[in-house]
């Protein structure tokens, strides 16, 4: 499902319309309606485009690393995949959000997000500290709904994982 055409993107004054394709069509994938496989490289590529331009977008970067967890999720249970392979996906997932953390170590969304990272990619237990860390500064410096929404969010998951 094609939500806008690549001859539309192809004028360098509209870049952001990589990032909003991205990010639907990710959201379309995450949802998990069929997809080909030029589609689903096409999310990726697309908010790799923008994100050279626009490093620090913090949704963008974080709609590409779930666009890497969304593929393992794809991925999974096809003939021929092996653990390792989806694995793959799920690290470069991990690495994208770390790295932005590592250059914005005081962004509390960054953090929410890396911890997001880690409990939907199966590492609850590597999440917790970051989830500590994140609940305390929260508990100090009060934060959007958004934020507390998503703490609140990752605090179940640990939990009840």
């Amino acid at each position: 499902m094609k939500i806008a055409s690549d001859s539309a993107l192809e004028v360098g004054e509209i870049i952001e319309a990589y990032k909003y394709r991205g990010v639907a069509q990710g959201n379309l994938l995450r949802s998990q309606l069929p997809m080909s496989d030029e589609e689903r490289w096409q999310i990726q590529k697309d908010l790799e485009t923008y994100i050279e331009s626009f490093p620090d977008d913090i949704d963008a970067v974080f709609y590409l690393a779930l666009a890497h967890l969304a593929e393992a999720e794809h991925l999974e249970g096809e003939a021929g995949i092996r653990e390792s392979d989806l694995e793959q996906f799920r690290q470069r997932a991990r690495a994208i959000t770390d790295q932005f953390l590592l250059r914005h170590p005081n962004n509390i969304r960054a953090k929410l997000n890396h911890a997001s990272m880690l409990v939907e990619s199966d590492r609850r237990l590597n999440a917790r500290p970051l989830i500590a860390e994140i609940e305390n500064e929260l508990f100090n410096n009060p934060a959007s709904r958004r934020d507390v929404r998503t703490l609140i969010d990752l605090i179940s998951a640990v939990m009840s994982g």
